[in-house]
């Protein structure tokens, strides 16, 4: 069976413990066909953390993965949201 390949986009690598613990539950219940990659504000330490590949959450690359990817999960917090910044929902 071919691998699904899975873009899990939230507030992670941000220092943020409940924003972690909700990726390390939510890396745990992906079945064994989905690869996951996750997008990250510091992709080098949630990549160390979690062995999974990685993007930064704000690169132009992103954009290209999430067009080569199967599946989108959004998850976490308030990712939708407008008062730490008017780029927040961007």
């Amino acid at each position: 069976m071919a691998k699904i390949r899975a873009v899990l986009c939230g507030y992670y690598g941000m220092g943020n413990g409940g924003d972690e613990a909700l990726l390390a539950s939510l890396l745990q219940m992906l079945p064994p066909q989905v690869q996951p990659v996750v997008l990250s504000g510091n992709p080098k330490q949630t990549r160390d953390r979690y062995q999974v590949p990685t993007y930064p959450r704000k690169s132009i690359a992103s954009f290209q993965l999430l067009r080569e990817s199967d599946v989108f999960i959004w998850g976490g917090g308030s990712l939708v949201q407008d008062a730490t910044s008017a780029l927040s929902p961007v």
